[in-house]
């Protein structure tokens, strides 16, 4: 519960990615197709989004 508040806290740009890769076990290059976004910006929104939740957790 706390997780999940803490996900849905997140900006979306970060709070997509953080879900694909952890919620549904999804692959950096998987996350980069299905969103269509470069592999670099995927792998530094889940920096970011993981960077957010420690502040909040």
């Amino acid at each position: 519960k706390i997780l999940d508040d803490a996900i849905n806290s997140l900006p979306s740009k970060y709070k997509q990615v953080i879900v694909l890769r952890h919620k549904h076990d999804k692959e950096y290059d998987e996350i980069s197709k299905e969103l269509n976004l470069p592999l670099g910006t995927v792998k530094a929104h889940i920096f970011r989004g993981r960077e957010l939740l420690n502040k909040y957790l």
